[in-house]
Parts: C-alpha cells; sequence; structure tokens
C-alpha cells in the first residue's frame, strides 16, 4: 500500500492513501528522515521510501506551481 505523509506533529505523521483514506502512526515507526510530501510503501509490518514516487509527486506540483504564477 502507497501513502503520503501529509504532515508530523507531536510525534504523529498523518498517512493518507491513494482514496483519500488517513491514519496516524507514531512517527517513531517512519524511516529517519521522513518528511511531509514524502510518498511511503508499506508492506503490512514496515514504511518505506518510495524516492522515486516522491520526485515524480514533487515534480508534477512545481509544474503546476509554476503554470499558475507564470508571468508573460
Amino acid at each position: 500500500m502507497k501513502f503520503t505523509v501529509e504532515s508530523i506533529e507531536d510525534n504523529i505523521a498523518r498517512l493518507e492513501d491513494a482514496s483519500g483514506t488517513a491514519v496516524s502512526v507514531n512517527s517513531a515507526l517512519l524511516p529517519s528522515g521522513v518528511k511531509e510530501g514524502d510518498i511511503l510503501l508499506f508492506d503490512g509490518e514496515n514504511y518505506t521510501p518510495d524516492a522515486s514516487a516522491t520526485a515524480q509527486r514533487r515534480s508534477a506540483v512545481y509544474e503546476k506551481l509554476d503554470k499558475l504564477f507564470r508571468r508573460e
């Protein structure tokens, strides 16, 4: 299962799946260095960063922002 890290506050991470369902987990269960916006894979026991999916997501967001704020 794939999750996006929506927020991390007070050692609680809010993760959201593709359907929009959110779960809260202790941030200690996540790999070190994980931050908001990262994509994680969950195998039923462990969370693993998906660097490729995270990079693609960030690139898509930057492209949208660039189009939105582009001045001509």
